[in-house]
């Protein structure tokens, strides 16, 4: 509390504190809302505010299934031929994709959003650019050596429901 002068009563305090209160949330409220001009370096501020899961990445769109190709490094499947950071781990497909990491039972998705022990151990280990590296090198290797590949790579497969109709 404030101390209360000697000329004022209790009623004029309480009114003095409660407009500045007032005055404070209407500066606030100027500076928000941008009646306020701002220093040049703060007009580029851009906001990205979730609730709930993260937005799904773009969908990846292919002509025909990717080619995975075991990596001993990644201990994990490379989607190789694709321009899309596609990996496959007991099971489930990994996709990165704007710095996250997501997960799917089908290549195509649909995906949600994982992170830390989701990830797999040999994904989780490198930075993205590493990794990139690892696939690059992957590719061509399999390029030059398929009979090295030989049970060591897959092709993913399309999922259908019971009605004929593509999974995604």
């Amino acid at each position: 509390m404030f101390p209360i002068n000697p000329g004022m009563t209790p009623q004029t305090h309480g009114t003095v504190k409660g407009s500045s209160m007032k005055t404070l949330f209407l500066l606030l409220g100027w500076i928000i809302s941008g009646f306020l001009p701002l220093p040049a370096f703060a007009q580029s501020v851009d906001f990205d505010f979730h609730i709930g899961n993260r937005p799904a990445p773009p969908p990846i769109v292919l002509e025909a299934p990717p080619r995975m190709v075991y990596s001993d490094g990644l201990r994990a499947y490379i989607a190789v031929g694709i321009p899309q950071d596609l990996f496959y781990f007991e099971h489930v497909y990994f996709y990165h994709h704007g710095g996250d990491w997501y997960r799917s039972p089908y290549y195509k998705g649909p995906w949600v959003h994982t992170e830390g022990p989701g990830i797999p151990p040999g994904l989780n280990r490198y930075r993205m650019e590493e990794i990139r590296e690892i696939k690059r090198h992957a590719r061509e290797d399999h390029r030059e050596q398929k009979l090295r590949f030989r049970e060591r790579h897959f092709q993913a497969e399309e999922h259908h429901d019971r009605h004929g109709r593509e999974i995604r």
